[in-house]
């Protein structure tokens, strides 16, 4: 079930980058899933439901993808240039 999801991430990411300033709310909402992603893991190391062995890549990746994608989302005013 996991690779379907995967499948479509990977095609909005492609699309996205094809058209970013077409793209920035999808941009943020990426950021918004990522940002998730590792609070709840942070949240779960804390507790010691899980230890940082088990969620090795899950602890450092989505900060990774936070600051690929905040950094190369266009701003809104070139965004709207393009939109126009």
């Amino acid at each position: 079930m996991m690779a379907a999801r995967f499948m479509a991430f990977c095609y909005g990411m492609w699309m996205a980058a094809r058209h970013p300033a077409q793209a920035r709310l999808w941009i943020g909402s990426i950021v918004f899933v990522q940002a998730v992603d590792r609070l709840v893991t942070v949240k779960y190391l804390a507790l010691g439901a899980v230890t940082l062995a088990q969620v090795s890549t899950a602890s450092f990746l989505p900060l990774v993808f936070i600051t690929i994608l905040w950094l190369g989302m266009p701003n809104a005013d070139h965004a709207s240039q393009v939109g126009a």
